[in-house]
């Protein structure tokens, strides 16, 4: 057997060459690693690796390989020791499925890796294809079956992984039944129900597994596994009583105390199993009295009852009332005594003297600690159902107590996917294989609210009858981490971006001015201004830069405001597109019309923002094509609209394009320069003049970009004035 759960993955003999062996899998991870398990194996003995896919991409599953570290995949791959087909490349010919082909197959790529210098084959099969109508699952069997007689006689090792959440049980049953070895939950086992092919291929495969399971049956009168079921559930039972339970052997030693009694005492079983009782638990001057009594509860037939003082770690004394009785084992041996105590000190004669307004007073302080906590509390019983719940869990829920409590089952308002880790814990809480309190993120919610995420803390009480739930809405932490990530990405695309952006302007100053300082005594006017002007260049786009990443800080810090006063849009939306005119040697077409004359704006912010557009426009545009610019005032708001006919934008972009360092090229792919900061800016300062602006692709290809707000800034007209 081996596990996959670490480092070191056991015994390597099962897997050797010559095994035909099924893996089946529920979840992906469990595909993934098994791939990696076997596939790393092959690689280290030097075995040729042939990994067939079907649902899984064949990149996932290379990534995956890369990603564990363990061996050089991309060097396994160069060298051909590792190979990925399709299934339709290794188990079609010309759309049939022909399992003879690919015996024959497997035994000529079984020769030729040993002439290759390998030690042999190793194929690893997704087959989820064995779904599809080429093959079906009467030919996936007969297959499987007929694989054990060729897969022996060759250097190959065959791993046929089977998804189980997408083959019926029934047929799986099959598939287990015809492979000698069986992958499973991680770990690998030798078949004791595997039929040789002799046995399934001539008559019904069926009455051979039932003639195998019978035989099994009948050779083990009551398999150890059952006892030890047993065990757990009679173990579960204990656990789960509000009383003192103990069992004690025949020398009167502990060997084993519930944990309702093992948490009142202050022990833990570690410290008391194979301990005498009399000297853990009984007062000295008891113990006399005590061991007369078990002598007596280990001669008798039935059960005996008596009182006796039970004392604490700390030395607390408890008067306890026992029930006890001998058990005897089948062979007649005396077996062991058990005992189940509760305790009269605090069950009867202590809440006999509480006066009951203290216990009023007791309930009442439960309630307000319950109600103020601050997170939403729930009671569980065993059976999962809601037994109390505070406001908290009412508002978080949007229900109310009286439709949860007696009602529901905590199940039903966690998330599929979660409810099942939740009833894990829990269950693993009742039976004290853990100390709570344990907690888990998950997702909680009801109704048209949907899902949010919370952190669950769960326990159980002292004697385990009901568990105890508490859930924190973690959403803002949660949107607090994405804003961080999302954060941290842009400050990663900037690196990449502005490393590309700042290199050319910097190269181009530092070009020549290099070529001045060597040259520049000898050239002639012309020479000398055009290297001048390149200098200035790339200053200009070095400043460029720097200004708009010093507009982003600003915005960022959220001191970006537009101070406003009337101006006239129309000079402003003029004088930009002249500039351009000349800059770019482009057309650029104006088409103003309305109330453009007194608008109430920061002429330097609008600027820029037509700088930003128009400088879009002519850098994804054809630069024989003109590039329009249409503005329209009326009814108290203005309109401007920037068009091209460049290359357009994707339709899934259109929303992120406004976003800070946003590119539709990918980084590694970015050919066109800029770093992504501009049409944020163009929000930013849209939104600065309570307005907004948005792109929708323009009729006969390219783009329109337009942004609107009001003439002017709400409530700053005077009401008094008509």
């Amino acid at each position: 057997m081996f596990s996959m759960c670490g480092p070191a993955y056991g015994k390597s003999d099962v897997v050797d060459q010559g095994r035909h062996i099924v893996a089946v899998y529920a979840k992906d991870e469990d595909y993934l690693d098994g791939a990696l398990f076997f596939a790393e194996q092959g690689i280290r003995r030097k075995e040729k690796v042939f990994l067939v896919t079907d649902t899984f991409p064949s990149e996932a599953v290379a990534d995956h390989l890369k990603g564990s570290g363990r061996f050089d995949v991309q060097k396994a791959v160069d060298t051909g020791q590792i190979r990925f087909l399709h299934f339709r490349e290794a188990y079609l010919y010309e759309g049939r499925f022909e399992p003879q082909r690919i015996f024959e197959l497997i035994r000529w790529a079984s020769a030729q890796s040993l002439e290759e210098g390998f030690s042999g084959i190793r194929v690893l099969s997704e087959m989820s294809h064995a779904l599809c109508d080429a093959v079906g699952p009467e030919g996936l069997v007969e297959y499987e079956a007929r694989a054990n007689l060729h897969i022996p006689g060759c250097a190959c090792t065959a791993v046929c992984q089977y998804d189980r959440r997408r083959f019926e049980p029934r047929l799986l049953l099959d598939l287990f039944s015809i492979h000698p070895y069986v992958a499973v939950d991680r770990h690998v086992y030798e078949n004791r129900f595997f039929l040789a092919p002799e046995e399934c291929l001539e008559g019904n495969l069926h009455q051979a597994i039932l003639d195998r399971l019978i035989g099994s049956v009948m050779s083990v009168k009551l398999p150890e596994r059952r006892l030890e079921r047993e065990w757990d559930l009679t173990r579960e039972l204990l656990e789960s009583i509000p009383a003192f339970c103990v069992a004690l052997d025949g020398e009167g030693r502990t060997v084993f105390a519930n944990r309702t009694m093992l948490d009142r005492l202050g022990y833990t079983l570690q410290e008391v199993e194979g301990k005498g009782y009399l000297e853990t638990f009984v007062p000295p001057e008891e113990r006399a009295s005590v061991a007369e009594e078990l002598k007596l509860l280990a001669a008798s037939e039935g059960h005996r009852k008596g009182r006796s003082r039970v004392l604490s770690r700390d030395g607390r004394e408890f008067l306890v009332e026992w029930y006890g009785k001998r058990v005897v084992a089948e062979d007649g041996s005396p077996g062991f005594l058990f005992c189940i105590g509760l305790t009269v000190s605090e069950s009867m004669g202590m809440r006999e003297a509480v006066p009951e307004r203290t216990l009023r007073g007791s309930d009442r302080t439960y309630r307000t600690v319950f109600e103020t906590t601050g997170t939403a509390m729930f009671i569980i019983g065993r059976d999962g159902t809601l037994t109390d719940v505070n406001q908290t869990a009412e508002r978080m829920l949007g229900r109310t107590r009286e439709e949860m409590v007696r009602r529901c089952r905590y199940t039903d308002f966690l998330h599929p996917e979660d409810a099942r880790k939740v009833a894990e814990s829990l269950s693993l809480l009742w039976r004290g294989e853990v100390n709570g309190p344990l907690q888990l993120e998950i997702r909680a919610g009801s109704g048209a609210k949907g899902f949010i995420p919370a952190l669950a803390t769960m326990s159980v009480s002292p004697g385990g009858e009901v568990g105890v739930v508490s859930l924190m809405d973690i959403s803002k932490e949660k949107e607090r981490e994405r804003v961080l990530e999302e954060k941290a990405k842009q400050m990663r695309d900037l690196l990449a971006i502005a490393s590309h952006e700042l290199r050319h302007p910097l190269t181009l100053v530092q070009g020549y001015a290099a070529f001045l300082r060597k040259s520049g005594d000898s050239l002639d006017a012309e020479s000398y201004d055009r290297a001048l002007q390149g200098i200035q260049e790339g200053a200009g786009r070095l400043t460029r830069l720097v200004e708009g990443l010093l507009d982003v800080n600003l915005i960022e810090r959220g001191v970006y405001p537009a101070r406003r006063r009337p101006t006239d849009l129309r000079l402003v939306v003029e004088k930009v597109a002249e500039e351009f005119r000349v800059k770019e040697r482009r057309e650029i077409a104006l088409d103003l019309r309305g109330e453009l004359e007194r608008v109430c704006l920061n002429p330097e912010m609008i600027s820029q923002l037509l700088v930003i557009l128009l400088e879009n426009a002519c850098k994804f545009s054809p630069s024989d094509t003109a590039v329009e610019v249409r503005g329209e005032g009326r009814e108290g708001r203005v309109r401007i609209s920037v068009l091209d006919r460049g290359i357009g934008v994707p339709s899934e972009e259109r929303e992120r394009i406004f976003e800070l360092f946003y590119q539709v090229e990918k980084v590694m792919h970015h050919s066109i320069p800029g770093l992504g900061i501009g049409l944020y800016i163009a929000r930013k300062i849209v939104e600065a003049h309570d307005g907004r602006i948005w792109h929708r692709d323009r009729e006969g290809g390219g783009s329109e970009f337009t942004f609107e707000f009001p003439a002017e800034p709400p409530g700053s007209r005077d009401p008094r004035v008509p």
